[in-house]
């Protein structure tokens, strides 16, 4: 997946940026499912918020916060009731439901505060970039203005020598 989102440079770049977080996410749910508590599941998906905010938006970054937190509430309540029994390997999880409400807590609580962070980052990013954008239009506009001062001084000068010239002629 990631190749063809590689090489294929036409596509939106949104449509790619999706595409690149599915990878993480997919691999998430897959290491959810298969080592529960004792992966890195939660990580993979806690990246696929962190590449939201990065690749696309902020918007996109609480989206993808939201559909984590789905996640990991769906697993939550899979282990509560004993489907991932059949597919966790019990050794490196547990399947006690309050161990998976306090990890997706913890879980959540981090991805809160990393995301809120990133999203003041992004929007003082934004910021910057638009006070460097004003600096530039009012340096191009004193640049005009010192062009047109500098040609109305040549030509002033000009007539303060032909008018010179005239005095002392006469």
């Amino acid at each position: 997946l990631v190749i063809v989102l590689a090489v294929k440079r036409n596509w939106d770049q949104r449509i790619r940026a999706w595409g690149v977080m599915l990878v993480p996410y997919l691999i998430g749910v897959i290491d959810l499912a298969n080592f529960g508590l004792g992966g890195d599941g939660r990580l993979y998906l806690m990246a696929v918020a962190v590449c939201g905010v990065v690749l696309l938006s902020p918007w996109a970054g609480i989206g993808t916060s939201v559909l984590v937190g789905a996640t990991l509430i769906a697993f939550t309540v899979m282990a509560e009731r004993g489907v991932l029994a059949r597919f966790l390997v019990t050794e490196r999880s547990s399947l006690s439901a309050s161990d998976w409400v306090s990890e997706t807590l913890f879980t959540l609580g981090l991805m809160v505060i990393m995301m809120t962070l990133l999203i003041l980052f992004y929007r003082f990013l934004v910021q910057t970039l638009q006070k460097e954008h004003r600096a530039r239009v009012e340096l191009a506009a004193a640049q005009d203005q010192l062009a047109a001062q500098n040609a109305t001084l040549e030509q002033r000068v000009k007539e303060r020598t032909a008018e010179l010239e005239l005095a002392r002629q006469a």
